[in-house]
Formats: C-alpha cells, sequence, structure tokens
C-alpha cells in the first residue's frame, strides 16, 4: 500500500512538472517550449481595462504612443522576449498572419520585453526571422506604466488584444499561430469590427 502511494505521489509530481513546462516561456527561466494556453476574453461587466500609457520607440526609431490604436479595429499586442524561443519561432507565422489580419482592419505590434536593454539582439531576431510588422522595446528606460504592466505577465509569448478606443479586450497566453488560435483571433476582430 505504501510503494502504491509513493507511485501514485511519483507520477502526480510528474504531471505537475510537465503542466508547468508546458505553459510558455517563463520571464525569469529563458526558453521552455511554449503551447496554446489559455484565452481570456473581455469583462463580463462590459467595462475593459485600459492599456497602460505607452511612451516608447520602435526598432526603426519611430516614437510610438497610445495612438496607434487608433487607426484599427483591433490591435494585437504580441509580448515577447529575446529569451524565449516560443516567441521567435511564432514569429514568421505571426509575419504571414498579419497580412491577412491587416484585410480585416486588425495590425499585429510586437512588443519586447528587453531587460538587458540590448537592442541590436531585438534588431538581430527580428531580421533573422524576416518580420516587417511593427515591433516596440520595452526596457528600464520606458516609461513606469509599460514597465510595471509587463513584469506582471508571467509567461511569454502573452497576447493582448486592445480596441481602437485603447481597451484591453482579450488576452492569450502562449504561441498563437495555431488554427484554432487564428479563428479565436478572427473572431475577436470581427467582435470589435462593429
Amino acid at each position: 500500500m505504501v510503494m502504491k502511494m509513493k507511485k501514485i505521489t511519483s507520477l502526480m509530481l510528474c504531471g505537475l512538472v510537465v503542466a508547468t513546462l508546458a505553459t510558455g516561456c517563463s520571464q525569469n527561466k529563458g526558453a521552455d517550449k511554449g503551447t496554446e494556453g489559455q484565452t481570456t476574453a473581455s469583462t463580463t461587466s462590459g467595462e475593459s481595462e485600459m492599456f497602460p500609457k505607452i511612451d516608447l520607440k520602435d526598432t526603426m526609431g519611430n516614437k510610438v504612443d497610445n495612438s496607434i490604436f487608433k487607426n484599427n479595429k483591433l490591435t494585437i499586442l504580441n509580448m515577447w522576449n529575446t529569451g524565449c524561443q516560443a516567441c521567435i519561432d511564432e514569429m514568421p507565422n505571426l509575419e504571414k498572419m498579419n497580412k491577412n489580419f491587416e484585410k480585416m482592419g486588425a495590425k499585429i505590434v510586437g512588443v519586447n520585453y528587453d531587460i538587458q536593454n540590448e537592442p541590436n539582439q531585438v534588431k538581430d531576431i527580428i531580421k533573422k526571422q524576416g518580420v516587417t510588422y511593427q515591433n516596440v522595446i520595452v526596457n528600464s528606460n520606458s516609461n513606469e506604466e509599460i514597465r510595471s504592466y509587463m513584469e506582471k505577465i508571467f509567461a511569454y509569448p502573452t497576447t493582448v488584444f486592445v480596441n481602437s478606443e485603447g481597451k484591453i479586450v482579450g488576452q492569450m497566453e502562449g504561441a498563437i499561430d495555431g488554427p484554432d488560435r487564428v479563428k479565436e483571433i478572427e473572431k475577436i476582430i470581427k467582435d470589435n469590427s462593429k
């Protein structure tokens, strides 16, 4: 009986470890393999949280602020970091997805959390992955509101959906380039086109 309990406990612990590793790249760990994770829709009360104030520059040196949301039905903020291999691996597919989403009135913007202040590493990754969609870098020089927001993200990649009013209308953890995820995103775009 004791031996059987030890086996059950061991199996449960192994399952817990596997489940923990399958959530994506943690902010503190570096590169774990990302998977499709949790989707969170807008709040049930009908009041969405406003995306925090941003005062950033993109990788081309252009100023980026919250006005980026006004020109799109939906802005898809894909949060990533240089230590997250799942984030980097999905980039070529995000490039293709962005071209389709733009036709629907949405746009992907990469948001790199560069805690090591290595903008050239970020630019090299973007170039190697063939990414042309806009990417901004959040680092120690960025405004407090966006740094604080990024510090609360548990797993990378995380994608946040922001409507044209700057309100957060959804969030997904894990890679978003799978067919089921693309369908979910298309639904979010349509829901925010009304």
